[in-house]
Order: structure tokens, then sequence, then C-alpha cells
């Protein structure tokens, strides 16, 4: 409140003072010229549509002055400053301001008068006028060559592009002949995603419309899809012949191939990166691995590891193709060659008579290295972002491997005790554990996810009769003969 006080002096001269009185603002200098605080009334328009460039708008009032600039403060916090040649066509009872609004939600627009006057706060909801509702195909899995996502939604035009966010913050953007085509309800682009985790995609159309963000989660690929349906295939190999056999999911008809012999260990896994399991493996006489490439049926071979060394795969850089990786006993060693960039990591971690296990436990899409314990049947997991985590778990008898069982997006640890046929498991999400019977004695466990709904099922391969016995998450019970008895069932290769 302010009162102001007038006087005559002697010699007639005009005095005008002012007296400040609970002056809340702050801002006015002692002595400066009270005028009438803004007021704004209306914004044209009033629900502006989200947008990254400069767009205008007119803000409806009265007391507006020259030289004003206004505050513009954001949804989730933080304000803007617009001033200057971002202030157009100011009169008493309007002006344009030119602002961006790179995000929907309710933003507060201030003016403020280069006397010190400052406006309520207006509310400014904006909304996404170009809308994402939906993606597929779901699920998606990791893989290092491109494939097509279709976004269903509204409000989409010619010219429209993308913003893609990595799990890990970067980002790229996707336009010209990787937005393969566009109609007003559903967009088709041509996306690389070789990384499992949380991504995020926005649109935005040609005249700086934005769409709202849409997550989705890309799933690493089921280390046993030889189809490339995202499910894990029922397949086998047969030493006496050194033939790999497999049931495609997809279909239900049966592929094979003459690859290995009687001594070599299965490694099979994603090493080309196109989204289906190559067949390959590692043969210990001579420390060298082989591996037939699923695109195009070719092979090649390299030397790696040593005697006595474990073969063991999987994607330790996120890059979407399966790393050749070795654990060393004598020295408790894990040796990684990178196929992002051939490098060869060592990690010290176990010692001699460990069983190595791999697998995502932080849930970050990086594959960990971890090892069980029999000797004192313990679980040792190092994550590549929450550090070493030990816990016991099992007996020595028991055969233990990991596998995203509670579908929750890390893996969990588990054992099959061949003595009951019973599964026993940790939820990496609250580390409290379940167990089920499901099983024989002389059956081989054979975890996989064989329904493709991102979760490890529970399975066996019976010798004696050949056959499958599958208890999927979503599928439910299945039985499958497929095999001979001294068949080694491929989807066992890292069960230690």
């Amino acid at each position: 409140m302010i009162r102001r006080l007038l006087r005559l002096a002697a010699a007639g001269a005009i005095y005008l003072s002012l007296l400040f009185v609970g002056d809340v603002s702050g801002q006015r200098a002692p002595g400066s010229l009270l005028l009438d605080s803004p007021v704004i009334t209306a914004v044209v328009p009033g629900s502006p549509c989200a947008n990254d460039q400069p767009m205008p708008l007119i803000v409806q009032g009265s007391n507006f002055a020259a030289g004003l600039h206004v505050s513009l403060g954001f949804p989730r916090g933080g304000t803007a400053v617009l001033q200057g040649d971002r202030i157009l066509n100011v009169s008493a009872a309007s002006f344009t301001v030119l602002a961006e609004f790179p995000e929907s939600g309710n933003y507060t627009l201030r003016v403020h008068n280069l006397d010190g006057g400052v406006s309520g706060a207006l509310i400014v909801p904006v909304q996404n006028c170009l809308t994402i509702s939906q993606l597929a195909p779901t699920p998606i899995y990791a893989r290092s060559t491109p494939r097509i996502v279709t976004l269903t939604g509204g409000g989409f035009v010619s010219g429209v592009t993308a913003l893609i966010t990595r799990p890990n913050g970067s980002g790229y953007g996707v336009s010209g002949p990787d937005v393969v085509s566009v109609q007003p309800n559903a967009v088709q682009v041509r996306l690389i995603l070789p990384n499992s985790g949380t991504w995020r995609i926005v649109l935005r159309n040609s005249n700086g419309d934005l769409s709202n963000t849409q997550s989705f989660f890309v799933e690493t690929s089921p280390s046993f899809d030889f189809d490339g349906d995202g499910a894990a295939d029922v397949a086998i190999f047969r030493p006496a012949v050194g033939e790999w056999w497999y049931r495609r999911s997809s279909d239900g008809q049966a592929a094979a191939a003459q690859f290995g012999t009687a001594s070599d260990i299965v490694v099979p896994g994603d090493y080309t990166g196109d989204g289906k399991a190559d067949i390959a493996f590692f043969r210990p006489s001579v420390s060298e691995w082989f591996i037939l490439r699923s695109d195009d049926g070719s092979f090649y071979s390299f030397p790696f590891g040593s005697v006595g060394d474990i073969p063991v795969a999987g994607d330790f850089d996120s890059d979407g193709k399966a790393d050749t990786a070795v654990f060393r006993p004598t020295t408790g060693t894990f040796i990684i060659i990178r196929s992002s960039d051939l490098a060869a990591i060592f990690i010290p971690f176990g010692q001699n008579g460990d069983r190595p296990l791999t697998g995502d436990f932080d849930g970050d899409g990086i594959v960990d290295v971890a090892v069980f314990r029999p000797s004192t049947s313990e679980w040792w997991i190092r994550g590549s972002i929450g550090g070493i985590i030990i816990f016991a778990f099992g007996s020595p008898g028991d055969l233990v491997f990991a596998g995203d069982f509670s579908g929750g997006g890390m893996a969990d640890a588990a054992f099959f005790r061949p003595s009951t046929g019973e599964w026993f498991i940790v939820r990496s999400e609250n580390s409290t554990f379940y167990s089920f019977p499901f099983g024989s004695t002389g059956d081989l466990p054979v975890p996989a996810d064989y329904d493709g709904d991102g979760t490890t099922d529970a399975a066996v391969f019976r010798p004696s009769s050949a056959t499958w016995f599958m208890l999927g998450s979503t599928s439910g019970t299945q039985i499958i003969p497929f095999g001979i008895a001294s068949d080694r069932p491929v989807p066992n290769a890292f069960v230690r």
C-alpha cells in the first residue's frame, strides 16, 4: 500500500513525496512514480501446443507499459525471462511475446513493467497437440540392425521427425528416409535399438509442435532364439555327428546344421546383432571359437582363451551383440573381448572351483559377471552399477543359473535341485525367494523365455524319453518330444 503526500512550499513549488508502506515486492526504488500494476486477463491461444520453437502468444489485459518483460515459469520448476526482441506490439491493453513451451503442463506467466509493477500469475495450460498413444511391436528385443517401429496417435503431418533418448540419457535424431511413412494417425520410423533398457521417443512436426514423450522397454534378446521371433527355441546338439537341431517356435518346423564335434562346448548367442542366436562353439583342445552367422550361413573362427578356461557369453558392452568371454579358474578372472571395439577386458572376480555365471543383475542393460562358490554355497555378483553382492543360496549338488524369472528386468539367481526336481529362485527386486517342483531325477534344466513374454520360464529336458517340459509364464505347460537320449539340450549351455 502506498500513501501519497502532497504539500505546497512557501515559494509555491510543488513537492511530491512517496511513502511506501508494506512494499511486498521489494522492487520499487524510493522516489519512483507509482503507476497501476499490469493486469493479465487472457492469452491467445489459451492452451498452446507444446513447441520447442518460439511461438507468438498474445497477452491481453491492462496497464502494460513499454519496456516490460515477461517471466515464464515451467511445469517442473525453473523460470525464463523473455524481454527485448521477444516482446512485440506493446500497448496498454495487449502485447505479443515469443515463447517456447518445450513440454506439456501448466506454465505460469507474469508481466513486469519498468516501474516495478508486477502482474499476478496467469496459468497457461500447454497441451500435446501431437500425441503418441501406442508403440508396436511389443515386446521389442535389442539388436544392432535397423527395424521398423510403428507409432499410433494423432496430429502427424508430413515432415515429422523423431528424437530418441537412449537408456543412458544420450540421444539422436531420426529424419528423412528413416521416417518411413506418415499418416494422420500413424508414423513408421526406422530405429536401431542395440541396448536393453528404457528408451524414449518424442515426435516433432515441421511447425515445431512436440508430442508427448513415449517410453518403451527394449528387452534383451532371448539367448536361444534361432529364428528371431522373440521366443527361445527348443534345440539340441548331437555330439555323435556334430549336428545342431532346433525347432522354430515361429512355425514349429525343425532346422539343422552340422557344426562342431563331440568334444566342443556349445556357446550360442547373437554375435552378429541381427536379433537371432548364432550357432557357436568353443573348442577346448585349441582354445578356439567357431561362430556360424545366422544372417548368411557363413562361419568364422578365432583363437581366444587357454586350456582350462570355461567359455561364457553375454552382451557386456551393451551394443546389441554377444561378446566372447571366458572364466579362467586358475586366476579367478573373467576375460572379455568386447564386440564394440575388440578390446580385451580383464575382471578379477572369483577363485578356483567357482562356477561362472552371467546376467544383468542390476537391470542397467549391461551383462554382469557372477560366480557360485560350492564350498560355501554362496553367490558372488559383481554389478556394473551396484557393487558386489554376496549371499548364500543353494548347496553344492544344485545346478545354478541366472534368468529373469520374475519379469522385473533384472536377472534372478536360481537353481535346480536334481535330487527333488525343485526350482528355487531369488527375486532380484526384493531378495525374497520362492520354490516349486517341476521335473524329476535325471532331468536337465533348460531355462529360457519360450513364450516370448520377456520372462524366463522353468523347463527341463528328459533324456529318458527325449521330451521337453516347459512351464511358460504366459503360455502354461507345454510338452514337446524333440531329440534323442544322448543329445545335449542347447538351453542347458550356461547351467553350471
